[in-house]
């Protein structure tokens, strides 16, 4: 106000009186009140919002989230299917973990509040009967986690999931959607949410008192990243066929994908690594849960894009082991590209619809001093693909005792040879070392018609490529795929030979 008077009262000089005095001083004051008002309703707005931080010297920008972008996220989430549930109008006004209303299936809101033995659905959680099948998450809450290394909002979707069909014969049911699909307790029963945070203590708690005999959480034998169109869902069947019984496999299913990149996004935007990782190690603890007695492993094969949030799980699962599955450059490219390059997932978010385009592809071009607007959707193809394996390989970097490289040109031979034996530390009985080679021998997609034979497809890949696919593949993919291949892999007959 003192300032303001200065300022205004001696642009009056030819005013000299008190009643025009008064009336400068009148007018400054209104004008830095009004001032006050407005910087005030400002800095709550930004407080409310959670996009600034208070610390000894005032506010400052919050490093890693952005109101706006969690605006756009919500938006772009409702437009189209993702790992998670699509999130609902009126999200920002109420967070709700009710189920979407056009479905009919009935919905237990669990009270984790209420652990005594009447809340009957918290027992149906704990006794491990039910499956953990997808999560959601409220993004503001997560940014306003007490701490970098916890986590909060998370609401955890949960109902009994039949792997009969699938151990029964893993071509036939071969990827997560498929096993949740055909299991009667999914599609027709109760679904339970609950808060996954509050659950995995409770869960913790309840399976190391001994309370409940029979619930157990398995021990995570090892993890399968993978390329894409590599092979590595023959893996995740040979896992499944080795031992039926006891080995549960998930493969490519939502909760773990959703916390290794979804919920903090692509590039951390949302939350931090270390928060994504206590994440994850809650979603793979509630789904190791089981009382199934001949149970007594569990495997994850996660989608190909998980592999570029690789230190999400290192950070989660510093001594797990897991493999990186990848395959001659030009054999994927042309995989991808067989139906058209408009119908390449490896474009698709480059084109209008897309999200605004793909981040990690955007540094990677950046580094090399790229301009993305410059490639063909060919090279974009080469590119985003580059950008996982790109990634596999700077994680067995950090780690090259607990990740290996896994060439489609080894298996299924590798498999017994070294992976499963050796880097899983497994027994292979001869038994299980016929049923491997048995599910190696057919299709592990066998739902599209053609389960059956398996037939090598080298050859036809290797000839129906374009020598635009050779130069992107060159281009953007040889440098890591030299790396996998020569540094990484396991020293087989095969594999040796692929080299040469």
């Amino acid at each position: 106000i003192v300032f303001l008077n200065k300022m205004v009262v001696p642009s009056r000089k030819d005013n000299n009186g008190r009643a025009g005095r008064r009336f400068l001083i009148r007018r400054g004051t209104t004008i830095s009140l009004i001032l006050m008002l407005i910087i005030s309703i400002y800095l709550m707005a930004l407080d409310f919002l959670g996009s600034y931080s208070s610390n000894d010297t005032g506010y400052r920008p919050h490093p890693k989230f952005d109101m706006e972008q969690v605006k756009q996220e919500v938006n772009r989430r409702r437009m189209g299917p993702g790992s998670l549930r699509q999130v609902k109008p009126g999200w920002f006004d109420r967070f709700t973990s009710s189920r979407d209303s056009d479905n009919n299936r009935g919905v237990v809101e669990v009270n984790t509040d209420d652990t005594s033995s009447s809340n009957q659905a918290l027992q149906v959680l704990l006794s491990a009967s039910v499956h953990l099948i997808d999560i959601r998450q409220d993004l503001r809450a997560m940014a306003d986690a007490s701490d970098d290394k916890t986590y909060t909002g998370i609401i955890a979707e949960f109902c009994e999931l039949d792997f009969t069909a699938q151990r029964r014969d893993p071509s036939l049911v071969p990827m997560f959607r498929q096993l949740v699909n055909s299991s009667p307790g999914c599609a027709s029963g109760k679904h339970y949410e609950v808060d996954l945070k509050a659950f995995s203590y409770l869960a913790r708690i309840h399976d190391v008192s001994g309370q409940d005999k029979e619930v157990k959480a398995l021990p995570l034998q090892g993890v399968v990243f993978h390329e894409s169109r590599c092979g590595s869902t023959l893996v995740a069947n040979a896992l499944v066929a080795m031992d039926p019984p006891a080995h549960r496999v998930f493969s490519e299913s939502a909760p773990p994908i959703a916390a290794l990149r979804t919920v903090c996004g692509e590039t951390y935007q949302f939350c931090s690594v270390a928060q994504a990782a206590s994440l994850l190690q809650d979603v793979m603890y509630a789904m190791s849960r089981s009382n199934d007695p001949l149970e007594k492993r569990l495997f994850f094969k996660i989608q190909s894009i998980g592999s570029r949030n690789l230190e999400v799980f290192q950070e989660a699962f510093p001594t797990t082991p897991w493999v990186f599955v990848y395959r001659n450059p030009v054999q994927v490219m042309t995989s991808h590209l067989e139906q058209g390059v408009s119908h390449a997932n490896c474009v698709i978010r480059r084109h209008p619809g897309g999200g605004g385009g793909d981040p990690l592809v955007k540094h990677f071009l950046n580094e090399r001093d790229i301009d993305k607007h410059s490639l063909s959707d060919v090279e974009y193809c080469a590119a985003h693909l580059a950008t996982i394996t790109d990634s596999a390989v700077k994680a067995i970097e950090r780690a090259p005792m607990m990740g290996r490289a896994v060439n489609y040109a080894d298996l299924p031979h590798v498999l017994w040879e070294e992976v499963f034996s050796n880097h899983f530390n497994m027994e292979i009985t001869d038994e299980q070392l016929e049923n491997i080679k048995s599910i190696s021998g057919v299709y592990s997609k066998g739902t599209a018609g053609r389960h059956g034979t398996f037939k090598d497809d080298t050859e036809k890949k290797e000839r129906t490529a374009t020598q635009e696919m050779r130069d992107a593949s060159e281009r953007f993919l040889d440098e890591s795929y030299q790396l996998l291949l020569l540094e990484y892999g396991f020293e087989t007959k095969e594999h040796e030979e692929t080299i040469e």
